[in-house]
C-alpha cells in the first residue's frame, strides 16, 4: 500500500475541504475506498473507525500517527459486532454483584454451624444452602451479562460467512487466530509496546485489511467513474 503524499499546505486543503463540502479522498487508495464502502454498508461506525485510521495513518506530520492507527483499527475489529445487530447493552456493573454475593456469604459463615473456625464439619444446613442458591444465580448472571469474547467473536465469523451458516470448527478457528493475531499486534502498537517502522505497520494494515475484505466482500469501483477521477487526480 503506497503511503498518501501530503500536500504542500494541509490546514489550507483542509478548509477548502470543508467549503466545498466534497471531502478529499486522497488518504486511501482504490482498495481501502471500496472497502470503506463494504464497511460503512455493514453499519456506519465501522466505516468511520476505518476512515479515521486511514486519515491518522497518512498525516505523517503527527508523530504518533502509527499508534494512533493501531488503536483505531483495534476497536474496528472490536466493533465487528455491530453487524450482527445493535450494540449489546452496557452489562451490570461486576463490582456491585461481587459485593452483594460477599455480604450474603458474610451473613451465612456468621449464621451456619457446618463451619469449626477454618474447617467444615457436618451438613450443609440452611444458613449454607442459601448462599449457594446465591452462588449459583451469580454465576448464571455474569455467564449472561458478560460473555466470553471467543463466543461473540464466533458469531461475527458466522454471520460473515456468505451462508449466514455456522463455519467448520477449522475455518473458524483459522479465522479467528488470524483476527486474534491482528489485534494483539495494534494493540501493541498502540500501547507503545513497540515501536514498528512504517513500512512494517503497512504490511500489518494490510493483513487486517485482508481479513476484513474476506469478510465484507467489497465490490469493485470499476465503473465509478467519479471516483476514478479523484483518484487519477490524486495520483494514485
Amino acid at each position: 500500500m503506497k503511503s498518501p503524499t501530503l500536500g504542500e499546505n494541509p490546514e489550507s486543503e483542509h478548509e477548502a475541504e470543508l467549503e466545498s463540502g466534497v471531502p478529499r479522498l486522497d488518504f486511501a487508495s482504490r482498495s481501502q475506498l471500496e472497502l470503506l464502502e463494504a464497511l460503512g454498508k455493514q453499519h456506519r461506525r465501522l466505516a468511520q473507525t476505518y476512515e479515521g485510521a486511514l486519515r491518522t495513518f497518512s498525516d505523517e506530520r503527527n508523530p504518533d500517527c502509527l499508534a494512533q492507527s493501531a488503536h483505531s483499527i483495534r476497536e474496528l475489529f472490536d466493533a465487528l459486532p455491530l453487524a450482527v445487530g445493535p450494540p449489546p447493552r452496557k452489562p451490570a456493573d461486576l463490582k456491585g454483584k461481587v459485593r452483594e454475593i460477599t455480604d450474603v456469604w458474610v451473613a451465612a459463615i456468621q449464621k451456619t454451624t457446618t463451619i469449626d473456625g477454618q474447617t467444615w464439619v457436618g451438613d450443609v444446613d440452611g444458613h449454607l444452602a442459601k448462599f449457594l442458591e446465591r452462588l449459583a444465580q451469580f454465576f448464571k448472571w455474569f455467564e449472561e451479562e458478560h460473555p466470553k469474547h471467543a463466543i461473540e467473536r464466533d458469531i461475527v465469523l458466522d454471520h460473515f460467512d456468505p451462508g449466514r451458516r455456522q463455519l467448520p470448527p477449522q475455518l473458524r478457528r483459522q479465522r479467528g487466530e488470524s483476527v486474534g493475531q491482528i489485534q494483539r499486534y495494534m494493540n501493541s502498537v498502540a500501547h507503545h509496546n513497540i515501536d514498528p517502522s512504517r513500512a512494517e505497520f503497512v504490511a500489518k494494515l494490510a493483513e487486517a485489511e485482508a481479513v476484513l475484505r474476506i469478510f465484507v466482500k467489497p465490490a469493485p469501483y470499476a465503473d465509478r467513474k467519479t471516483i476514478d477521477a479523484i483518484l487519477k487526480g490524486s495520483g494514485q
